[in-house]
């Protein structure tokens, strides 16, 4: 008996990450679907604004993340957060995703996460 169903291939989740200056902070904006395959194109951003220089604060802004944010994305937030604090940057990480609030803080060590960029932007150094 022959089986004729085409494999299954996942295609890979959309992301798109944007990024710019905004009141002197770099601001990274994550939006789509932060899961794998896909949230490795995160690291490889937070890569090349490093190799490019980022200032004294970072805003990661995942406000327009779709829901279900899984490990990997979780992972990849952490090392971006990480890479971003040792290149000497201030990181304040913008999110209303109660996967991201319950494991950002504990693990980054970070005092306050942000439920908008405004507030992100406004908190003096």
């Amino acid at each position: 008996m022959n089986d004729h169903r085409a494999p299954m291939i996942a295609a890979p989740a959309e992301l798109r990450i944007e990024e710019g200056r905004v009141q002197g902070a770099l601001v990274v904006s994550v939006s789509g679907a932060l899961k794998f395959p896909a949230a490795v194109q995160l690291t490889h951003a937070v890569e090349q604004l490093i190799t490019e220089g980022v200032g004294a604060v970072t805003v990661l802004d995942l406000t327009a993340l779709d829901n279900g944010t899984d490990h990997t994305g979780i992972a990849v937030l952490v090392a971006a957060a990480r890479d971003l604090k040792a290149a000497g940057s201030q990181v304040r990480v913008v999110t209303a995703d109660r996967a991201i609030l319950a494991r950002l803080p504990y693990t980054l060590g970070l005092r306050r996460l942000f439920r908008s960029r405004a507030d992100a932007l406004d908190l003096q150094l």
